[in-house]
């Protein structure tokens, strides 16, 4: 698509949901489409660093991005998105947990039952970490935030850490950090796969 305008581009910037620019062939009859943004960060701005400087640039648009035969492609570009909101709220919630667990490790039990509340909050984007949990080991069939909680529960009703609580505790806390590995490594993943894999993620 020749002659888009940059500052349709720069306005879809400003936003935090995926803007999709759509094209339409006459002679194709087909309908094909972009992830704007994702474009932007992985084609524009390395391969045409000055784009800003125009007034407007020109847009390709991948075979694969057919509306008719992959709308899957888009809801998978939206999935993706809504991993990456809440991934934040995953990584705030997973360094509070491990910074309050070594305090209650030291003796300060009382702080577990903040840690319950970090578990519950954990519990509400459940199903990003059954989705990021694919990729890791075991496919993150054993994590549980709900044995998790309860360990928890656990030492602040007890004013004590037993073996097993300390164990369901750090054994967990183990695998959610590879779920914050994966998430962390996610966009040089997805440069990787475009650069070398021709994997094209908008």
């Amino acid at each position: 698509m020749p002659d888009f305008p940059v500052k349709t581009i720069e306005y879809a910037l400003l936003f935090n949901v995926p803007f999709f620019v759509f094209y339409t062939s006459i002679t194709s009859k087909s309908i094909k489409y972009i992830w704007l943004q994702k474009y932007v960060e992985l084609e524009l701005n390395n391969k045409k660093p000055n784009w800003r400087e125009q007034e407007k640039v020109t847009l390709y648009f991948p075979e694969e991005n057919d509306l008719d035969s992959n709308t899957v492609k888009i809801y998978n570009i939206l999935t993706e998105h809504r991993a990456k909101i809440e991934s934040l709220e995953f990584l705030k919630l997973y360094e509070e947990l491990v910074l309050h667990a070594e305090s209650f490790a030291s003796g300060e039990y009382e702080v577990s039952r903040y840690c319950v509340d970090l578990c519950v909050r954990l519990i509400k984007i459940q199903w990003l970490i059954n989705y990021l949990g694919i990729n890791t080991h075991s496919h993150g069939s054993n994590i549980n935030i709900f044995n998790l909680k309860d360990a928890f529960h656990n030492i602040y009703t007890n004013n004590h850490v037993s073996s097993d609580d300390f164990t369901v505790i750090w054994d967990q806390l183990a695998m959610l950090e590879r779920i914050k590995t994966e998430i962390i490594s996610k966009d040089t993943f997805n440069e990787i796969a475009y650069d070398h894999a021709n994997i094209i993620p908008f």
